[in-house]
């Protein structure tokens, strides 16, 4: 990240859009059953949250010091069909079972707040056109959800599927913030995301379509 804005300082780029994250913000239970917003009290503990609250204050230090225009997005959980490293189980809850294969996930209670990486493509690309953002920083959000709701609806599209978890419950005090506000992201750069259950069958066909199996609708 030194290097992107410093290489961004030296060859004077006009704006700067960079990949944030969520992590910042650590467990849900630091905010209780409600939305959190980019203003909140940061909360991330383990390496990689560190490493992203670094990279927003050093983004602010390159524009107190130089005046850039530098932009981040607090990605929430990337959703789509080749995603295979991070945090993974609610795509793999829908890939494997496309694929016509069984899985097992640990927990059914397990929350994350999906966003589909066409929707995230849309994003950064709204943001990064726009010639002044009013923020220097956005959630993107996404759609709040259980990993057993997401079994659910690939149920409904794949009645075949096996679907297992090792545990009903048990993810409570372990879900990393799940209840995100874009509100500010939506309102200024009038963003609409497409509904996830839409998404979840554009990325059951998309592996479908790789693997050679007949699509579903």
């Amino acid at each position: 990240m030194d290097n992107c804005f410093e290489a961004g300082r030296l060859l004077g780029v006009a704006h700067i859009v960079y990949a944030g994250s969520f992590a910042p913000n650590g467990k849900q239970s630091h905010y209780g059953d409600r939305a959190v917003t980019e203003d909140d009290p940061l909360h991330g503990e383990y390496q990689y949250a560190k490493h992203k609250i670094m990279n927003e204050w050093q983004a602010l230090d390159y524009m107190e010091k130089y005046g850039m225009r530098i932009t981040g997005i607090r990605c929430a959980y990337v959703t789509g069909p080749d995603k295979v490293r991070g945090t993974v189980d609610h795509v793999r809850c829908i890939t494997e079972p496309a694929r016509g294969h069984a899985v097992t996930l640990p927990f059914k209670d397990a929350m994350v707040c999906a966003i589909h990486i066409d929707d995230m493509a849309e994003v950064f690309a709204r943001v990064l056109m726009t010639d002044k953002p009013a923020h220097r920083v956005y959630n993107s959000g996404g759609t709040s959800i259980s990993i057993g709701e997401i079994a659910d609806i690939v149920r409904a599209y794949l009645p075949g599927a096996t679907i297992r978890f090792q545990q009903e419950r048990g993810a409570k005090e372990q879900n990393a913030t799940y209840l995100l506000d874009n509100s500010r992201l939506l309102s200024e750069f009038a963003i609409t995301y497409r509904p996830f259950r839409e998404r979840v069958l554009q990325i059951i066909n998309d592996v479908r379509r790789e693997a050679g199996l007949p699509l579903v609708g």
